[in-house]
């Protein structure tokens, strides 16, 4: 089992109010015998490397599907989010390709500040 635990700075927090919010972003990977602390927003690849050496390659992540049916239940989890944060999470190859799947799949979501979306 791996536990994964997400900090930020308690006085900035995530909020779409602060950009950049992820330069205080520190995540913690635990396993049973090893642990790991990352300092900033990591991509996917940087995730999976991690995963894969905590666990000696016994838990080997799968891709993220890319579908609207996988992209609407992410932002039901997530209802305020930040392109970045969906560029990472569906391996996007750039913050304008995550644009480009929301207009072309008539996704409904209200743009905020900074690069952030909220879920309508």
């Amino acid at each position: 089992m791996i536990k994964i635990t997400t900090f930020t700075d308690p006085m900035m927090g995530l909020s779409w109010e602060y950009e950049p919010a992820f330069r205080k972003l520190e995540t913690h990977f635990q396993s049973d015998d090893k642990n790991a602390l990352v300092r900033t927003l990591i991509g996917y690849e940087n995730f999976v490397s991690i995963i894969q050496e905590l666990t000696n390659n016994k838990i080997i992540p799968k891709p993220p599907e890319l579908s609207v049916k996988a992209f609407n239940d992410f932002l039901d989890k997530h209802p305020l989010i930040s392109l970045l944060e969906l560029k990472e999470a569906f391996d996007f190859k750039s913050i304008d390709a995550v644009r480009e799947f929301i207009n072309n799949n008539d996704i409904s979501i209200r743009i905020l500040p900074n690069d952030f979306i909220a879920k309508n």
